[in-house]
């Protein structure tokens, strides 16, 4: 789904590296039983129990985007996530400006 990725082979050397381009600024970690539901900028579904985002302050949104390997982080700033609430897709920074 995700075009752009950083990995490393430590989770301290992976934050270094993600924060070279602007500091972390937030964190959000979810975990709901019926998952999230996401798409990419292509319209490539996927949905994820577990959705760990961090915004950064280039303005960025990066995530793991699954449960398997947690040491890649993807770009998801052009993601879209489906609102549980009313199902409409929201655009990454407004759904995460908005949960809680």
């Amino acid at each position: 789904m995700a075009h752009t990725a950083i990995h490393e082979e430590a989770y301290q050397a992976l934050m270094n590296k993600l924060g070279e381009a602007g500091p972390i600024l937030r964190e959000r970690s979810f975990n709901v039983l019926e998952g999230f539901q996401v798409k990419d900028s292509e319209g490539t579904e996927a949905t994820y129990s577990y959705f760990d985002v961090v915004y950064r302050a280039d303005e960025s949104y990066w995530s793991p985007l699954g449960d398997e390997d947690r040491l890649t982080l993807y770009d998801v700033t052009d993601y879209q996530v489906k609102d549980q609430t009313t199902g409409h897709w929201l655009a990454m920074p407004e759904w995460f400006n908005n949960t809680k």
